[in-house]
This record gives C-alpha cells, sequence and structure tokens, in this order.
C-alpha cells in the first residue's frame, strides 16, 4: 500500500514538473500576410473554377433534357437502355453530351489539381516555416506541448488563459517571416 501510494505521488509530481502551453494557430497564421494572400488567392481561384464547372454542368443537364424531351424515360435505368431507345440522330447527339461530361470532369480534375498545386506551392512552405517556428519555441522555452486550442478546445474541460502561448508565438513568427 505505501508503495502504491509513493508511486502516486511520484507520478503526480512528474506531471507538475511538465511545462504544457496552448496557441491559436489560426491566429498565428493571420499574424503572416502572405498566408492571407495566398489563402485568399486560392479561395478565388477555387470560386471561379466551381462557377464555371457548375454552368457547365446546368449546361449538359439542360442539353440531355432537350433531347430526351420527346422519349418515356419509365423504366431507363442505366445509359445503354436510353440509347437503345433514342433515335440514330439523337443517340449521336447523346454520345456527344457524354464526351462533353467526360471533358467537365477532367477539367474539374485539372483545376483541382491546379488548386492543389498553388496551395502546396504557396501554403505548405508557410505552414511548414511556422511548424519550425513553433518547435524552436517549444524547445527554447522547454514546453513538452504546445496544443492548438482551435482544434482541442471541443474535447477540453477547462483551459488556463495565463498558458496561451500565441502572441509570443506570433511574435517570433514575425522575425521569421521579415
Amino acid at each position: 500500500m505505501k508503495y502504491t501510494v509513493f508511486i502516486f505521488i511520484l507520478f503526480a509530481n512528474v506531471l507538475n514538473a511538465q511545462n504544457i502551453a496552448f496557441a491559436n494557430r489560426t491566429e498565428i497564421l493571420k499574424s503572416i500576410p502572405k498566408y492571407e494572400e495566398s489563402l485568399k488567392s486560392i479561395e478565388e481561384q477555387n470560386q471561379k473554377y466551381s462557377e464555371e464547372i457548375k454552368s457547365l454542368q446546368e449546361k449538359l443537364n439542360e442539353n440531355l433534357k432537350e433531347l430526351t424531351k420527346g422519349y418515356s424515360l419509365e423504366g431507363v435505368s442505366d445509359i445503354n437502355q436510353l440509347k437503345s431507345i433514342l433515335k440514330d440522330s439523337d443517340s449521336l447527339k447523346f454520345n456527344l453530351i457524354l464526351q462533353e461530361k467526360e471533358f467537365v470532369e477532367k477539367k474539374q480534375e485539372a483545376y483541382n489539381n491546379l488548386l492543389q498545386s498553388d496551395y502546396n506551392r504557396t501554403i505548405v512552405p508557410i505552414l511548414d516555416k511556422v511548424d519550425v517556428v513553433i518547435n524552436n519555441f517549444a524547445i527554447r522555452k522547454k514546453y513538452i506541448a504546445i496544443y492548438d486550442f482551435n482544434t482541442t478546445s471541443g474535447d477540453l474541460i477547462y483551459l488556463d488563459k495565463s498558458k496561451d502561448v500565441t502572441k509570443e508565438i506570433i511574435a517570433e513568427v514575425k522575425t521569421n517571416f521579415k
């Protein structure tokens, strides 16, 4: 029993000796103008691409609806069944619509790749550099952990605001991003 109490007290002392802090990663990133600019640019491109793809898809749907307007589509469950009830000229038009659909899908994939490439080229290096700054800060201040309270606050019942090191990290980030 004494041994168990001793282990418990020793473990409690070890936990008390741990130096843990919290930071707001979003606030840290927002303090970097290039991050905000790059993120805004990517979001604007994404919006532009999304609107273009949506417009193309709507046009395809209108063309398909117009093409099949004179046909009874009851019981038609796949492309082959639809092709079998279409006239030859309409079947050719339908094939063109399918090709356009493939083109739109490839265009959407290309846009996604462009956005990912822009993200990797502009945002990822900033995130990596911020991680290095935070790691160096933690080592220098002898923290065993720095939690991002934006991602963990849902699980936390209590957060001691005096352990918030966001402003200190922002100061270091600003000196590293000059």
